[in-house]
């Protein structure tokens, strides 16, 4: 898919990061999530890579970055649709993504394929999501500065297509009501059952990301400032995090034996 408008977004996006130190910083701490959960995995699928910001914090030799946008920068394959992905069944070991899935009409079709394209005998953590997430304190900020859909309480049915048909639309509410609400919830573990699959959920970053200003327009942000609101925000509450973090860390692994999860759908498919 080419958008001339969008793209030059996603290539200033990927320079912005070397911008100002603070965002630099923030990202690094980030990406970090998934750099570790990268260790040890062979077949390395990342979803959403835009220009490729990825390649300044992940030194995996082994991801294979793509995006729908067509960006003609070297190591990042557009016209990728996460929806029907181009790739045979079992090719993937690891999926991770950053600010991706908010952005796609029918998320849940997403994630089917993306399990069709997971290694089912691969264990461990097989999908990593970084998303905004919509709470108390971040609402604000990314209803007045942000160009994308954002709703702190929103009553909906899930039912796809749940954004417009173009790349740039987005509902930054979509994470948490898919992963957080009980029928966001039960439309994930369809796809992925809790009999084979846990799915853990981080919140993440208060006042760390806005100070930085964003990816957008980054703000000239001194380190120190950002590495101290993350180290106010690892002591607090778990509760507290839930009601007024901006991000949100989404991890999908096994929890059973390949054995039993091959049994599982095994069962699933006979009824």
């Amino acid at each position: 898919m080419k958008n001339s408008k969008y793209t030059a977004k996603l290539i200033a996006q990927s320079e912005n990061v070397t911008k100002t130190a603070g965002i630099d910083f923030y990202l690094s701490v980030l990406y970090q999530t998934l750099q570790d959960a990268c260790r040890g995995k062979g077949r390395i699928l990342e979803l959403g890579a835009g220009a490729g910001t990825s390649k300044k914090y992940l030194d995996s030799q082994n991801i294979y970055r793509t995006d729908l946008i067509i960006c003609d920068k070297p190591g990042v394959r557009g016209n990728v649709d996460a929806q029907a992905l181009p790739f045979e069944d079992e090719s993937f070991d690891l999926i991770i993504g950053m600010d991706f899935i908010h952005h796609i009409q029918k998320p849940v079709l997403a994630m089917r394929e993306m399990k069709r394209v997971l290694d089912s005998k691969s264990g461990g953590i097989q999908i990593v999501f970084i998303e905004p997430y919509v709470s108390l304190v971040s609402y604000l900020p990314y209803k007045i500065f942000h160009s994308e859909q954002t709703s702190l309480i929103k009553k909906r049915k899930l039912k796809e297509p749940l954004v417009g048909p173009i790349a740039e639309d987005g509902d930054q509410t979509i994470p948490r009501l898919l992963f957080c609400s009980k029928k966001g919830r039960a439309l994930v573990e369809d796809v992925f059952p809790k009999e084979v699959y846990e799915i853990s959920i981080n919140h993440v970053s208060i006042w760390s990301f806005f100070v930085t200003g964003g990816i957008n327009r980054p703000l000239p942000t001194p380190t120190w400032l950002v590495r101290f609101f993350l180290q106010v925000e690892s002591k607090l509450p778990k509760k507290i995090m839930e009601l007024a973090s901006s991000r949100m860390v989404i991890k999908i692994q096994k929890k059973s034996s390949t054995t039993n999860a091959i049994d599982y759908d095994q069962r699933k498919s006979v009824e």
